[in-house]
């Protein structure tokens, strides 16, 4: 917990930025950004890297492909043939990451994969077993739906042009924006999980022990949470912080406070250099 911790997070403000920067130098008017390839993926693979203490591969492609895929492992709507995708997708990042680990036994630090690999070790807190997992679900967890809350974003406020415009005469905002963007178009639009009693919703009663899907991106969306405004975005929203995208009690998101100051970094970063962005529509069959 303590590298994800708000304090500990704020130190990579810095570094966050200097690898925007990177990423956008030669950006002018006129130029074309691949969001995710240029920029939404590779924020949040580097930083990870950095909290893991290794090294960042300079051909990422397989990569993207097996943590992108080892996350829709999650979706319980997948058919057959998906499922046995992922499932060699996830195999292949899980292999790649054992490797890392033994690695990185060599070279520990005070780094989050240090702290892992002792941990098993010691075996009091996981079992030794559980290194491997538990760094591949940091990997996912601090990759993929970091670069896809990215995208969603930029896209919402593409599309709602008024608070794109609101955002970049008033940079002020962005702290709430990030906040009223995780809340209108969440990347992880819901999530599993299990009844440890019995629990009744709407006059149903779900027994105990039962596997559920509760929605939320539809939490996200109630309006008698968040008023007959709540499938409008809105950065001013005062309650914008309120939503259930980082989950709660002991499903809290470990790197909610990461996720948010990486959103704060792109989005502000582009809403200062080009508000005059716009997405650009090719035509079919073209680039």
């Amino acid at each position: 917990t303590p590298p994800f911790l708000p304090k500990a997070v704020e130190r990579l403000r810095l570094r966050a930025q200097d690898i925007v920067d990177r990423a956008l130098a030669g950006k002018g008017p006129g130029s074309e950004l691949l969001l995710v390839a240029e920029l939404a993926f590779d924020l949040p693979y580097r930083l990870t890297c950095d909290l893991m203490g290794i090294e960042p591969l300079d051909d990422v492609t397989e990569l993207r492909e097996w943590t992108w895929k080892g996350l829709n492992l999650l979706d319980p709507f997948m058919t057959a043939e998906q499922y046995h995708d992922y499932t060699a997708a996830a195999l292949a990042l899980n292999t790649h990451l054992r490797e890392v680990v033994e690695w990185k036994r060599d070279r520990l630090s005070d780094d989050v994969m240090s702290l892992i690999i002792r941990a098993g070790d010691q075996g009091d807190v996981m079992p030794q077993d559980q290194v491997v997992r538990s760094v591949q679900t940091l990997y996912h967890a601090g990759m993929d739906t970091t670069v896809n809350q990215t995208s969603l974003s930029i896209l919402a406020l593409m599309r709602n042009r008024s608070q794109w415009e609101l955002l970049c005469a008033r940079p002020e905002l962005l702290d709430n924006a990030v906040e009223e963007l995780l809340r209108y178009d969440h990347t992880a639009q819901f999530m599993q999980r299990t009844t440890p009693t019995e629990y009744q919703i709407a006059g149903v009663t779900i027994p105990a022990g039962s596997q559920v899907v509760p929605w939320i991106a539809s939490g996200n969306r109630d309006e008698g949470r968040f008023g007959p405004t709540a499938d409008q975005l809105d950065i001013t929203r005062a309650d914008a912080k309120q939503h259930l995208s980082f989950a709660r009690g002991i499903h809290a998101c470990l790197g909610s406070w990461l996720a948010r100051m990486e959103l704060q970094v792109v989005i502000g970063t582009l809403a200062a250099r080009f508000p005059g962005a716009e997405v650009v529509v090719h035509e079919r069959g073209a680039r």
